[in-house]
């Protein structure tokens, strides 16, 4: 065989097991558009609602039963069940996480020792608190003493005390700050009002607006070619589901530059 026409051999033969990977990944291709979720509204991709797992990567419950019954939601299929309270755009989504809020509750100074976080970013989409408060977690051994404007809240059970800036719009640089408090923890907490008080649950909060923002990649793939962003089987490959998807096959074709593009 000529080497020429080797080279296309297996250049065929290496596309037809990435097609078998992505066709063969178990994935349903009949997902809805978009679809309603009672009074939380409309929505689509990377919504799906939990019954239909291929169809999106944030999964929404209760979608089908009564129109005002609560909604659940996972920013991710192995993260905890969160409550949907309402849709601001396509992009931006409120929820109330109800057991954060019990731990406020119940012991605030251990439940504040560390950042509430949520799920990591992922080859689809990445995850943002839009309202947050910064605190400052400090040993009370080292005797910190912040200009007045900072109040503290004193944690008498434990060996640290959590200070806040009551006045967050002054002039205080972020520099400034980090050389009153270059020996605390800093530490993010969503927030639904200012810090102008005493009273550190009147703006940390459980309740939350959240911004949701696809990569580059899967928004290319479903906002601009219409299709569905998904992974093979092996999750080793990016593919657009019924969008023109572009796969790197460089490492096959050394030396050659060897790029195709089709259509799924």
């Amino acid at each position: 065989m000529a080497p020429v026409d080797l080279f296309y051999f297996l250049l065929f033969f290496h596309l037809m097991l990435i097609l078998s990977a992505v066709y063969g990944s178990g994935y349903t291709y009949n997902c809805p558009h978009s679809f309603s979720c009672g009074a939380r509204g409309v929505f689509r991709y990377p919504f799906t609602k939990a019954e239909q797992l291929d169809c999106g990567s944030i999964l929404i419950h209760g979608c089908d039963d009564s129109y005002y019954s609560p909604k659940m939601i996972q920013l991710e299929k192995n993260a905890k069940k969160i409550e949907l309270t309402s849709i601001i755009d396509q992009n931006t989504i409120t929820v109330s996480d109800q057991e954060f809020y019990k731990r406020l509750q119940d012991n605030l100074c251990d439940t504040l020792k560390q950042n509430y976080t949520l799920p990591p970013a992922s080859p689809f989409v990445s995850f943002y608190i839009n309202n947050n408060v910064t605190l400052f977690l400090c040993n009370r051994s080292h005797n910190i003493n912040p200009p007045a404007q900072y109040f503290k809240h004193n944690c008498s059970s434990f060996s640290y005390d959590i200070y806040y800036n009551r006045k967050p719009y002054l002039n205080v640089t972020n520099e400034k700050a980090d050389s009153f408090f270059s020996s605390c923890s800093v530490l993010q907490f969503p927030s639904k009002d200012l810090t102008d008080t005493r009273h550190i649950l009147s703006f940390v909060s459980a309740q939350m607006v959240i911004k949701i923002v696809l990569s580059d990649d899967c928004d290319e793939c479903s906002n601009h070619r219409g299709g569905q962003c998904m992974l093979d089987a092996k999750r080793m490959f990016f593919y657009c589901q019924n969008g023109k998807v572009q796969i790197n096959l460089s490492h096959s074709c050394i030396p050659f530059d060897c790029f195709l593009i089709f259509n799924t």
